[in-house]
């Protein structure tokens, strides 16, 4: 069910990749030049005394850092744009009525049709059809099995991604708070505490609950603000070091990227959720080390790397990373009413309840 998702993860993954290999072969090109320096039978060549004084022109050029700078900001929004894009797609696809949809999903596409068909001049830099926004739209009214979301229109924004405009643009599909949704997840924690070289969680926990946000995602905001630079003037006066770019910003992006695909897989089951599309599951024996919960499958079907729906506090998607019957591993459970042991990728208790999601086979 969450393919889709996932694959923009990897997509977003594979590309922050690339640019790290990129930066990792400047600093190749580096190393050669000075090690070339040192040859004085490379220095009398004349053509190779060329292709070193390009190469150190190359990478030192403003042209190279501000590839890197609008590579790296193209990466991040294309993969917000694409990931929630997917997340529209699914859930318009659950068999749920377009009126049970997230309240601000209708509020929004409500808003942004009226804006588009009163002025569609002002989207002349989208590929939209006034007839193709109108019959998706009369199809969500209609109450018609087969529906659309406008997601193009619902993800509408005119400005570059920085702090304000990424708040604003999960808001408008009914993502709310999503800074603090990121900073509230174990693996954004954990992220934190290693580049601040903290070990309190819980006070790293209170850390990031109470300073700003403008300094948590520093490196997010000033991407973005050094893309407009470079955009609007070509040249950074304070360029940041490459080895900066790869070893801190390639790493938060990494680290944040993940934390909204798994904040977004999380909506997609609060979702379900509140349409009554989950199944929970009633016979729950035991909960240890805060990471296996002993239960009866009843007639659901597990398997490593699935999810589960935990209804805490705070509500959350759970990975399972490992299970037993009889304390024996296993791959998956295909049979009905067996007691299992499930162990997940972050914290559970007791007194929380456990959901899953049953697809259903098509007919």
């Amino acid at each position: 069910m969450l393919e889709d998702i996932k694959k923009e993860y990897m997509t977003f993954c594979n590309r922050l990749e690339a640019i790290k290999e990129y930066i990792n072969l400047l600093d190749s090109e580096k190393n050669f030049v000075t090690l070339a320096s040192c040859d004085k039978e490379l220095e009398e060549n004349e053509k190779l005394a060329n292709i070193i004084q390009s190469i150190k022109n190359n990478t030192n050029s403003q042209v190279t850092y501000n590839a890197i700078i609008i590579s790296l900001y193209s990466c991040y929004e294309n993969f917000i744009d694409c990931i929630l894009t997917k997340y529209l797609e699914l859930i318009s696809q659950l068999g749920i009525s377009y009126d049970k949809l997230p309240s601000k999903i209708l509020e929004t596409q409500q808003y942004q049709v009226g804006l588009f068909l009163s002025n569609p001049q002002r989207y002349s830099n989208v590929d939209f059809k006034c007839l193709d926004v109108i019959e998706k739209y009369n199809a969500c009214l209609k109450g018609n099995d087969n529906y659309e979301l406008n997601t193009k229109l619902l993800l509408n924004h005119s400005n570059n991604l920085g702090l304000e405009s990424l708040k604003n643009v999960f808001a408008q599909i009914g993502i709310s708070d999503i800074l603090k949704k990121i900073k509230c997840t174990d693996k954004f924690l954990n992220y934190y505490m290693k580049e601040k070289s903290l070990t309190d969680k819980k006070e790293t926990q209170k850390i990031l609950l109470s300073i700003k946000d403008s300094m948590i995602f520093y490196n997010l905001q000033d991407l973005v603000n050094r893309r407009n630079e470079i955009a609007h003037s070509w040249n950074e006066d304070d360029r940041l070091s490459i080895q900066s770019i790869k070893n801190e910003y390639i790493t938060f992006f990494l680290s944040i990227g993940e934390v909204i695909r798994d904040v977004i897989m999380t909506e997609v089951y609060l979702v379900l959720y509140k349409n009554d599309l989950l199944n929970e599951f009633k016979t729950i024996h035991n909960v240890y080390n805060n990471s296996i919960v002993c239960l009866n499958n009843e007639n659901q079907i597990l398997k490593k790397g699935d999810y589960i729906f935990v209804v805490s506090k705070i509500p959350k998607i759970v990975e399972i990373s490992n299970i037993q019957i009889n304390n024996e591993d296993v791959e998956y459970v295909d049979e009905t009413n067996i007691d299992v042991g499930i162990e997940v990728n972050s914290n559970i208790k007791i007194s929380n309840k456990f959901y899953y999601y049953k697809e259903q086979k098509e007919t």
